[in-house]
């Protein structure tokens, strides 16, 4: 293995511990509290990208839009679900 394939993927692996943790310290510096939901959304991210590239791997010419889908459809189910339970937790709140 060429010795540039390897450095671009450690820091292509980098990049994304470095987001992950500047997600979690923004969140600990903002809130004060740690929200281990960020594992969990990397997680399912990473099982999504997977899904979709194995499902289009025929599809060589579309890796950018292959992750775009992807972002796509996590940034919607996020929001939506986001919306909903802020939905449920305002009529809670409102009923109490």
């Amino acid at each position: 293995m060429d010795i540039s394939v390897t450095l671009i993927n450690g820091l292509n692996l980098a990049a994304i511990y470095g987001l992950m943790a500047i997600g979690i310290s923004l969140l600990w510096s903002s809130v004060g509290m740690i929200n281990m939901a960020h594992g969990a959304t990397f997680a399912a991210s990473g099982y999504a990208a997977w899904l979709v590239a194995d499902a289009t791997k025929a599809l060589v010419l579309a890796a950018f839009g292959k992750g775009l889908l992807t972002t796509s459809l996590m940034a919607g189910i996020t929001l939506t679900a986001g919306a909903g339970f802020g939905a449920l937790f305002g009529a809670l709140i409102y009923l109490l």
